[in-house]
């Protein structure tokens, strides 16, 4: 099999130029670019730093971010794979398929964050939360959860992907992330794609 061909100088040079402004414009702390020929990376670039004090660096093609909110797309395809499956309806109240969620909401408008959840769980911030299981988030999703009419807004919350998650483990029989990993992420070869950085 033959290399396939490099990008031309100029090109290049537009790629380095659009990728830095990018990231000043949009005000990242960093950001990695490249492109892929035939399966093969034929050019890469990276601006900003990554990492704090002494160990702060440029990135690079081999630096791994954060997965953070992304997975709220994976979450949704997992869903809708078992929507395709006739295992969940959209229509459904989310607590058919995840008791202890809330019974007014449905499955669609979690997806669609029109269920009128709060954005976060009480106390530290998600990305910031050791985490914890359906047993340690079920009893924080009273009434008092549900903050506007389901339906009638757009609100984001990254409560409800959490009930989604529960939904996809519970139906599937095994955990989520084995489940985004297995029927999203490899299938993609996204290897190195983990909830955490590794």
């Amino acid at each position: 099999m033959t290399e396939p061909r490099p990008l031309r100088e100029r090109t290049v040079e537009r790629l380095d130029h659009r990728v830095a402004e990018e990231q000043r414009e949009r005000r990242l702390p960093s950001i990695v670019a490249g492109v892929v020929r035939d399966g093969t990376l034929v050019w890469s670039t990276g601006c900003g730093f990554v990492g704090e004090g002494d160990d702060e660096a440029p990135p690079t093609n081999d630096t791994q971010y954060r997965i953070g909110s992304i997975t709220k797309t994976m979450t949704a395809v997992a869903v809708l794979r078992l929507r395709d499956e006739g295992l969940v309806d959209l229509h459904a109240p989310v607590a058919t398929y995840a008791p202890g969620a809330p019974d007014t909401i449905t499955v669609q408008q979690v997806l669609a964050h029109s269920a009128g959840l709060q954005s976060e769980t009480e106390g530290l911030w998600w990305e910031r939360a050791p985490g914890g299981g359906w047993d340690d988030l079920a009893p924080s999703l009273t009434s008092a959860a549900v903050r506007h009419d389901p339906g009638s807004r757009f609100h984001y919350s990254n409560l409800g992907f959490g009930i989604l998650g529960e939904v996809v483990a519970r139906v599937r029989g095994r955990s989520w992330w084995e489940v985004v990993r297995d029927e999203v992420l490899l299938p993609l070869g996204m290897q190195r794609s983990t909830p955490r950085p590794v």
